[in-house]
Formats: structure tokens, C-alpha cells, sequence
């Protein structure tokens, strides 16, 4: 791809380079960054053969005409590896694609004010003033604004506060007996050893555990040397919104999870331990590039840079999620 197009780019978006950067990982974030738009952009196709009313959500384009066109524009971009369905679905998590019936539309304008910028979603990407990840930003807001928390559905409560919330609507206790077909949280060592190596609670501690086949999920609270277990409806577990409460146990187990926040020029490198519950990991991942343009799978999603203006707000999710937060 040429080198001038990529510039004019970059700056179109904001993209800038860090001194020590490597080429190759800038490239990538603008390659990254400019994909995500053009699949916005396809939202707003004119083509008369591609359009369909729908009541609910208006003008609609079909799911294979906006993965098709991004993937073909991957392979001109040199992303042979990029993973238009992945987007596509992190895309529909934080609101800025809605679907249905293999439909896809753009959403009503909704912009929060965060760090001196606006965040915001249901605006062509060609009114952006800059991008994080794959994110837009504007220096003035289209409607109201609304808090960060309301617009990407992030509990406002610390974790902590949460989870105590959380077991006072709990009243279906029962004693628990361990038939050998369930797996424990791990609290007590490094998320390296694994998520689910934990044992059953000592005396006054709680944790969780779950089937061998991942359908069922219980706490269970050691009172008195008695152990009772409470099952979790399925909302509060599925998709990995399990982890809300697993921070909350590991947390109050004195076992937090922690992040490393390095500073640079224009952006901010973020690593993590623990992967967050949903609504925050989407949009960490939402605002955000993998750290390394070759990390797979787990690694891609704990390690992250940011455009340096959504630092704070990207520091406050830790911040109420109760991580050791350490800055450089």
C-alpha cells in the first residue's frame, strides 16, 4: 500500500507516530483504524439493490455486502489476517451497528464527553476528528451528552460495592455437596495458573465454581466451616459476565488483578492480568490497538494502546473495577 496514502491517512484520523515506534506496528494501526470506518461507512450504502426499510431500525444493508466489501479492502490494506466477522461483532456489543434478520443499520447519534473530547457513535466516520482503535472522536458533539458509563452500559458502582449489592438479592442458599463434575475459581494464584484451578473456600472466604460442561454457575460461601452454595441465574454468568464477580472474589481474596498504564506522547500502552467483564473489555477493545500487531487470541486483549486522550477515562474502568494500577 503506499507509503503518501497512509500519511494522508494518519493524519486525517489523528494516528500519529510514536518516535520509537516500529513502522510496521503504525501501519498496522492505521490499516486497523481506516477498516473500521469503512465498515461504518457501508452502513450508509446507497445502492438501491442493497437497501431495505425495516420499521425498527430504518435503512438496512445486508450482512454480506459489508463483510465482503472489508474483507477484499484487508487484502489490498495487506491485513490478510484481519477478521472483518470479529469487528463486525465488537461493533454490534457497543452499539454501533445494529442487525437484525441478517440486517445491519447505524444507530441514533450518541456522544459522551470524556477527557476534553467526544466520544461518539451514529455519525458518518467522515465527520471524525480523530479515532482510538476503531472508535470515533469530535471536538464538538452532535446531541446531548450522556455519561461513558449510560452509553456503553458499565455498572457506575466499585466492584466491590457491587458484589456485596449482588448477594443481598441472593436467597437461594442450600448446602453444597462436591460430586467431583464441577471446577473452582481460581483466587489465590496468578491468572497465568489458569482461571478455574481454585479449591473449595477456606472458613469465611467465598467463590465461585461451575460445571465441567460450563452451563451452570454457582457461589459458594464457607460460613463456620459449613459451605452453602447459591446457583447464578444465567444472565449474570453468559458471554463472560462471569468475570464481573470473579474480579469482585479475587479482589476481596487479596488477590486483585492489576494493570500497567506507560504514558507516551500520543497514546498510552495498558497491560492486564485479568480480562474485564464484557461492557468494559468491549470497549477497552472498542477504543483501542493489540500492543502487538503478531499477538494472538488471549494476549491481543490484555495488552492495548490507546490514543492518550482517553487515558483518564481507560484509567477510571481499572480504577472501579479495583485493579492495582500501576503508571509509567
Amino acid at each position: 500500500m503506499n507509503i503518501m496514502l497512509i500519511n494522508e491517512m494518519a493524519k486525517d484520523l489523528g494516528i500519529l507516530r510514536e518516535n520509537l515506534e516500529d513502522e510496521n506496528s503504525w501501519q498496522y494501526r492505521v490499516k486497523y483504524s481506516v477498516l473500521g470506518l469503512q465498515l461504518l461507512a457501508s452502513l450508509y450504502d446507497k445502492n438501491d439493490d442493497l437497501i431495505v426499510e425495516d420499521e425498527t431500525l430504518g435503512n438496512t444493508v445486508s450482512h454480506q455486502h459489508v463483510t465482503s466489501r472489508i474483507s477484499r479492502l484487508a487484502q489490498v490494506y495487506g491485513l490478510t489476517e484481519y477478521d472483518t466477522e470479529k469487528v463486525l461483532e465488537l461493533y454490534k456489543k457497543t452499539g454501533y451497528v445494529l442487525s437484525k434478520r441478517n440486517r445491519l443499520a447505524y444507530p441514533k447519534v450518541t456522544n459522551a464527553w470524556i477527557d476534553g473530547t467526544h466520544l461518539i457513535r451514529g455519525i458518518h466516520p467522515s465527520k471524525a476528528d480523530k479515532v482510538s482503535g476503531i472508535s470515533m472522536m469530535m471536538k464538538t458533539g452532535i446531541s446531548n451528552d450522556v455519561s461513558l458509563d449510560e452509553m456503553f452500559g458499565i455498572p457506575q458502582l466499585k466492584i466491590t460495592e457491587w458484589f456485596a449489592t449482588l448477594l443481598k438479592t441472593i436467597t437461594n442458599w442450600r448446602a453444597f455437596t462436591d460430586g467431583g463434575d464441577v471446577e473452582y475459581l481460581n483466587t489465590a494464584d496468578s491468572a497465568n495458573k489458569g482461571y478455574w484451578s481454585g479449591n473449595l473456600p477456606e472458613c469465611g472466604e467465598q467463590t465461585l465454581c461451575r460445571s465441567n460442561d460450563k452451563l451452570h454457575y454457582w457461589i459458594l460461601a464457607n460460613t463456620s466451616g459449613s459451605i452453602k452454595c447459591a446457583m447464578l441465574p444465567g444472565w449474570r454468568t453468559r458471554d463472560s459476565e462471569y468475570y464481573r464477580i470473579a474480579i469482585a472474589l479475587r479482589i476481596l481474596a487479596k488477590n486483585a488483578p492489576k494493570v500497567l498504564i506507560k504514558k507516551h506522547r500520543y497514546t498510552a500502552s495498558i497491560r492486564y492480568d485479568y480480562l474485564l467483564p464484557p461492557a468494559e473489555q468491549n470497549f477497552i477493545e472498542l477504543c483501542s490497538w493489540r500492543e502487538n500487531e503478531t499477538d494472538k487470541d488471549y494476549k491481543q486483549r490484555i495488552h492495548r494502546v490507546i490514543a492518550i486522550e482517553l487515558c483518564q477515562s481507560i484509567s477510571s474502568i481499572f480504577t472501579k473495577m479495583e485493579y492495582v494500577i500501576e503508571e509509567e
